[in-house]
């Protein structure tokens, strides 16, 4: 018979219990975890990005649905997670930050419009920035706000209400 080889599974009897872990075989169950939590943190980011493509399509609930199960994964997903859920914030205050950004950029566009002659364009904007404010009345934010007068404009009791806000800023 031939001699059996260092380190192979016939050189020790084998007790019949559970083995001890090895180094190796630690290291690896521990980056196969840290693997699945960053796997978590990496599709909650991607779906973050979604959620930036359904406000801009204007799919208000769908984008705070994707944001509470973004912070759920990032929650799931360690330390590094649970400082960029931090960074995220509330969800629906996420949401609502995201919907004014999209809002102002609009105005802007529609502005821009306006000043060129292009007309057409700038009436396209209105009924994506009328679904705006009005979800953003539905869970009580005023968007756009009125601007607060300037001290020229208030020497000449220009007053507040000449300023529209939320809807009339559109109209």
């Amino acid at each position: 018979a031939r001699p059996l080889k260092m380190g192979s599974r016939y050189t020790d009897p084998l007790s019949g219990g559970k083995e001890d872990l090895t180094t190796t075989t630690q290291t690896m169950d521990t980056l196969r975890v840290e693997r699945a939590k960053s796997n978590l943190s990496l599709e909650a980011t991607k779906t973050l990005t979604g959620v930036r493509l359904s406000v801009i399509r204007g799919n208000y609930d769908q984008a705070l649905e994707d944001t509470k199960w973004v912070l759920q994964q990032y929650y799931k997903s360690g330390k590094a997670g649970e400082a960029m859920a931090k960074d995220l914030g509330q969800p629906l205050q996420h949401v609502v930050h995201l919907i004014k950004l999209s809002i102002d950029k609009r105005i802007l566009v529609a502005k821009d419009c306006l000043e060129r002659g292009n007309h057409d364009k700038a009436l396209k904007q209105i009924p994506t920035l009328r679904d705006a404010v009005l979800w953003l009345r539905s869970v009580q934010v005023t968007y756009p706000e009125a601007r607060e007068p300037t001290h020229w404009e208030s020497r000449r009791n220009i007053t507040g209400e000449d300023f529209p806000e939320g809807m009339s800023v559109i109209e």
